[in-house]
């Protein structure tokens, strides 16, 4: 019953391997492609994560120290 609400995710899988973190990763966007959840929010320090969904849109609060994606905040203002 709780299809219709939005997935938030803070590191999920920060302690995984690489390859543990990349099935996670694959088995949240199944969760997501189904339909059933149709926002995701999902905060992550690994680059890698970016790639995953296709369809998505990048906010970066703090760019100090990080590899930054060539197109995020373009969905916000930040002040």
């Amino acid at each position: 019953g709780l299809s219709e609400y939005p997935v938030y995710l803070d590191e999920a899988g920060r302690t995984f391997d690489e390859q543990h973190r990349i099935n996670l990763l694959n088995f949240i966007k199944r969760l997501v492609d189904t339909g059933n959840y149709t926002q995701l929010f999902i905060i992550s320090h690994y680059a890698s994560q970016f790639n995953v969904f296709t369809n998505s849109e990048i906010l970066v609060l703090d760019s100090t120290n990080i590899v930054v994606p060539k197109n995020h905040n373009t969905h916000a203002r930040l002040d």
